[in-house]
């Protein structure tokens, strides 16, 4: 399997897990919005150019891969319990943290990082 659909698989995974294990009203709201992803020296030697996820609150998460100068995007169902996040049919999970504008997310195989983006 290449890095990147290691890695597209693992940043699916890890942020389908956002939102469905709680309800609405339980979700951490700071979790909620566009996060921006730090693109790191060996994402950038396998052509991926950016990487985003926007979680909206309703269970659903939309990743946005920018690789090769195509663009591709992917709505998951998921779920969060503590600091776990999965996809609803549990294939992927990974654990989140947050520190100011940052969100972890960590794998056992990968951490990555997003920023918030600012509502406009």
């Amino acid at each position: 399997m290449s890095l990147h659909t290691s890695l597209f698989i693992i940043l699916l995974g890890a942020l389908t897990t956002f939102t469905s294990c709680q309800n609405v009203k339980e979700k951490p709201s700071e979790l909620i919005g566009q996060w921006e992803g730090i693109v790191t020296k060996g994402m950038e030697e396998n052509d991926i150019k950016r990487f985003a996820i926007q979680l909206d609150g309703n269970n659903e998460m939309t990743q946005i891969l920018v690789k090769n100068g195509k663009e591709s995007a992917i709505v998951q169902q998921i779920k969060i319990k503590g600091n776990t996040l999965s996809t609803i049919d549990n294939q992927y999970e990974s654990t989140y943290s947050l520190k100011n504008d940052t969100l972890t997310l960590t794998t056992d195989k990968l951490v990555i990082q997003y920023v918030k983006k600012e509502e406009k």
